[in-house]
Parts: structure tokens; sequence; C-alpha cells
């Protein structure tokens, strides 16, 4: 598996994922976070999406996502956990596109880590990647989402009855 398969703006499109570095002076870094062998960065991530300050978190996030890949390796649980903060940074942005976009990109890597398309974990971040995608209103990114998302459905079914039917019935539309 390659490193791009986590994470990588190109993996999940440039223009939507892409977030400026934060601030030096932003409140997000003024704490000593970045000392990443001992520092839990959450709170100060959320922090910063609740209050309202997304493109520092989602920033944030992605440093740290970029520290467990390079330190951990691609596939590797913690690069996978960044990603997955990633995807519900977007989702408090207000960003179904990304999020569901970002919960596809964590399914397929778990998938790819060997867990089997039954695993709890795999089932959610593809039951959170549909419920993301019933949101985004612009007909084109559903159009350009969907058929990925309904082949990945297809390999994670669920435990919910009838949502590939469903989702497959939205893409037809």
């Amino acid at each position: 598996m390659s490193s791009a398969s986590v994470g990588a703006p190109a993996a999940v499109g440039e223009a939507e994922s892409a977030a400026a570095p934060p601030e030096p002076s932003s409140p997000i870094l003024q704490n000593d976070m970045w000392n990443m062998d001992t520092v839990l960065p959450h709170p100060a991530i959320l922090a910063a999406a609740e209050a309202g300050r997304h493109d520092e978190a989602a920033a944030a996030a992605g440093i740290w996502e970029q520290a467990a890949l390079r330190t951990h390796g691609p596939g590797s649980p913690q690069a996978v956990h960044w990603l997955e903060v990633r995807a519900e940074l977007a989702r408090m942005a207000g960003k179904p596109s990304l999020s569901c976009q970002l919960w596809s990109a964590a399914a397929r890597v778990r998938m790819d880590s060997d867990q089997p398309s039954d695993h709890p974990e795999v089932e959610a971040a593809v039951d959170r990647a549909h419920h993301q995608f019933e949101h985004i209103t612009d007909a084109a990114q559903a159009q350009r989402l969907g058929q990925d998302l309904l082949a990945l459905r297809r390999r994670v079914p669920g435990r919910q009855a009838g949502a590939v039917d469903g989702l497959a019935r939205r893409v037809a539309s």
C-alpha cells in the first residue's frame, strides 16, 4: 500500500482538503502540543473546531497525521486514527463531501490493512461516509462521490437493512 492512501490531499481532492497551516500566533500553537512524544493534542484541536477555527483544527490534525505516517507508516492504526479525526473535523466544519471522502478512505485503508469488511471499525467508517453523503446537497458532488461510495457500500453492507439499496436508489436518481 502506498502512503498516498492515507491522508494525502490528492487521495481526497486537493481543492477540498487543503487547509492552510496554522499561523504561528494561533492559539492552537501556543501550548506545547507539538511535542509529539508526550502530548495528546485532541483537546486543543477539538477546542479550535468548536470555536469555529476549522481550518486551524484541520491543519493541526493534518500535521499529526503526517507525523503518524512518518513514524508508524501508512495503514497503521495511528495514521488511520488521524484520517478519521480529519473526517470528523470536516463534518464539524459543515463539509459533508470532504467528510464522506475521508471516512471512505479510512474504511479502504482499514480493509487494505487486512481488517475484514465486517469489522466494527470498518463498518462504522462506511456508515459515517454514507451518513455524510446523505448531507451533500450539490448534485455534481453527490454524483462524483456516489459511485465510489456505492462500490464501497457493496463491499461493506453494514448492519442497517436496506443501506445498499437506498444508496443505489439515490445514486441512480
